[in-house]
């Protein structure tokens, strides 16, 4: 039975906004592309498939590391995993200013996700080494911070940037943020000793098995799946939804960044709020899925600005709101000793959304003209991660 390490309390909050640290500049690397697409679009003469590709590219290399990165660093330890997943980035993004093609700006994106790829699963297992059971919901629910926080940092760094230094300063500056992020986990995060009493009970490949024969993680890992198929389908269809209203980008951003306010909040205060009353995680869940629904078709049927800036601000907090709890309660069925190899697998799942759910979307507002039927497939997400929560009751959780 593995116990959270006994360090200093001052000790355990470095480590985890180290990982904090780490965790926004894999989104950083990851969205940079985004206030850069217009200025190289001209450049290259891209098209807007071929730009939106390279988003594509980045995803492709991410999901590819999700899983052996977990192995890796449950049978190697996460310094080393995790440094060396950072500085793969850091350099791929470092040369992307230094690109002449398509096809090699491609490779490096590729190059930048399977950087990218390994980071969540060792920031899972650091989080299972630090933190015990009843305060790992507070633990993510600051390490989650990160997504926005990495948005908001290249939405904001990247038009200053491009203005000073060009494009090509622009990928500079990110790269070389993600080396020195990489340096500080390397001479930073103590080496730690793999339990290999429990390692050893399988090969390396074979404690993927065990993971895939664990009931509770493959269920959560489906709950999870529905809740990011209602949020990044939310990231993907609603400026165009308010574009179709005609309400002015502008605007439309100003109603993202309150849906996003609320997504920062929610995270950190759901942790708190579940950890201080010892909620059950998995009712918990059950409930934001409940309340999320709602908030979807809600959110879905305002046509006022008004309107939906106070909706988008309780949707963005109700679509966030389970998330710390989602990745804690992998760990309480998987376990310390795999749980990198846990959150790898169940991350798989949840990005699957990423790439079925914009398609499905499209099509249905494609097919139907309108985007009311858009905002009920999106419902069906959360409704899908209540059914199989359900049939979790019964799953065992692991020893600590």
């Amino acid at each position: 039975m593995e116990k959270a390490a006994k360090e200093s309390s001052g000790f355990r909050w470095f480590m985890l906004f180290i990982l904090l640290a780490s965790f926004t500049v894999t989104f950083m690397t990851r969205f940079i592309w985004s206030p850069l697409i217009p200025t190289m679009s001209k450049e290259f003469g891209l098209s807007a498939t071929e730009a939106g590709a390279y988003m594509s590219a980045f995803y492709t290399g991410y999901l590819i590391t999700q899983i052996p990165g977990g192995m890796l660093a449950d049978r190697f330890g996460v310094k080393f995993v995790m440094s060396i997943s950072l500085l793969i980035g850091g350099v791929a993004t470092f040369f992307l200013s230094m690109m002449t093609t398509y096809e090699m700006g491609f490779a490096l994106r590729v190059a930048t996700g399977l950087g990218a790829g390994c980071i969540m699963a060792c920031c899972g297992k650091m989080i299972s080494k630090y933190f015990k059971p009843n305060e790992r919901s507070m633990a993510f629910g600051i390490l989650l911070v990160g997504p926005t926080a990495g948005l908001l940092l290249s939405n904001y760094l990247g038009p200053v940037l491009l203005s000073s230094m060009g494009w090509q300063g622009a990928f500079r500056v990110i790269g070389i943020i993600a080396m020195i992020i990489a340096v500080l986990v390397f001479v930073l995060v103590k080496s730690e000793k793999v339990d290999k009493s429990q390692i050893a009970k399988v090969g390396f490949f074979s404690s993927l098995g065990d993971v895939l024969k664990n009931k509770g993680v493959v269920l959560v890992g489906l709950a999870g799946f529905g809740l990011m198929w209602v949020s990044l389908g939310t990231a993907t269809w609603a400026n165009a939804y308010m574009g179709s209203l005609g309400i002015e980008s502008s605007v439309a951003g100003q109603v993202m960044m309150l849906y996003s306010a609320g997504g920062i909040i929610a995270s950190v205060v759901s942790g708190l709020i579940v950890d201080k009353f010892h909620l059950d995680r998995r009712k918990f869940i059950m409930g934001c899925y409940l309340v999320l629904i709602v908030m979807t078709i809600v959110f879905g049927l305002q046509t006022s600005v008004g309107a939906l800036m106070l909706t988008g601000f309780l949707f963005g907090f109700f679509s966030y709101t389970a998330n710390p709890h989602l990745n804690a309660i992998v760990i309480d069925y998987s376990g310390a000793a795999f749980s990198a190899t846990a959150t790898g697998f169940t991350n798989v799942m949840f990005q699957l959304a990423s790439l079925i759910g914009p398609l499905v979307f499209g099509f249905m507002s494609d097919s139907t003209g309108s985007f009311a039927s858009v905002w009920i497939a999106m419902a069906a997400g959360p409704l899908l991660g209540i059914l199989v929560l359900l049939a979790a009751k019964n799953a065992r959780k692991a020893e600590e």
